[in-house]
């Protein structure tokens, strides 16, 4: 009995260090993650009911951050979004639902920045592929990881300019 008793609570103990989830309810258009280059790489995965499921690895803040990342959560808007994290509760809380972007008027403007080259928001880019002319408006498709700063899940983006040095981003 001792046995299983010690067992059960080593279980329930590793669970709780070892993963975390919260459940919240969408109401604004993004969430912001706190990234510290001193945590380490862990998973973090978006669940909603009858949407596919998107697992990334970020290194959340359980303190102050370096900067932070987004997600556009505006699909989920009225709906119980589900995040599990392998960190700390404490870091997964940190994550702060809001209408805008935290750090958007630094944007582009970080230090290490190009400023005459194409670059994403936030996150690690690959070699933008599919760069085309349509009418006077140009094309940059490319892969990226807006989660992170070392790469990780890819993800396809693109964005248009009408000068090739002034960009928005499409999705």
């Amino acid at each position: 009995m001792k046995r299983f008793l010690l067992l059960t609570i080593c279980l329930s103990r590793f669970f709780c260090v070892w993963g975390e989830s919260l459940s919240i309810r969408i109401n604004s258009r993004y969430l912001n993650i706190p990234i510290s280059h001193r945590m380490d790489r862990k998973q973090l995965t978006f669940t909603a009911k009858g949407e596919d499921t998107l697992t990334v690895v970020v290194r959340i803040a359980e303190d102050a951050p370096d900067y932070w990342v987004f997600k556009d959560v505006s699909r989920y808007k009225g709906k119980n979004l589900r995040l599990s994290f392998e960190g700390s509760r404490k870091a997964l809380e940190n994550i702060v639902q809001a209408d805008s972007i935290f750090g958007a008027s630094a944007m582009y403007k970080e230090k290490n920045r190009p400023q005459f080259h194409f670059s994403t928001r936030r996150g690690w880019i690959n070699d933008p592929n599919g760069l085309c002319q349509l009418g006077d408006v140009f094309h940059a498709f490319f892969q990226y990881s807006p989660f992170s700063a070392e790469g990780g899940v890819k993800m396809w983006g693109h964005s248009t300019s009408p000068d090739m040095v002034r960009w928005t981003y499409e999705g």
